[in-house]
């Protein structure tokens, strides 16, 4: 994700979402992560309801996460904040893997 970016309802985050730099993503409702999955911030994430995380999920220097509901972390290796190694970055939307589920 490389701009702003709104989705509304429930979601299901399947494979790797990277929110870049410059990228702003905005989940309305509650985010799940499911097991095999990643998130990568870099950017601004702002989760409106509750998170499970039963992946990596990664906010990197300059990254910012809000979350206005709770925080339930299945496994203490899959929050890391401030993170000095950085994956590689894919280009904006073209060979990203991000899959929803509704």
């Amino acid at each position: 994700v490389g701009h702003t970016i709104s989705k509304s309802s429930g979601h299901t985050v399947e494979g790797t979402l990277n929110v870049n730099a410059a990228g702003v993503l905005t989940f309305n409702g509650n985010v799940t992560v499911s097991g095999g999955s990643a998130i990568n911030v870099y950017g601004k994430l702002v989760i409106t309801g509750n998170v499970t995380l039963n992946s990596n999920f990664n906010v990197y220097p300059g990254g910012t996460v809000i979350v206005n509901g709770s925080v339930t972390v299945v496994s203490s290796t899959y929050l890391n904040v401030g993170t000095s190694s950085t994956p590689t970055q894919e280009s904006h939307f073209s060979k990203q893997r991000r899959h929803y589920r509704e």
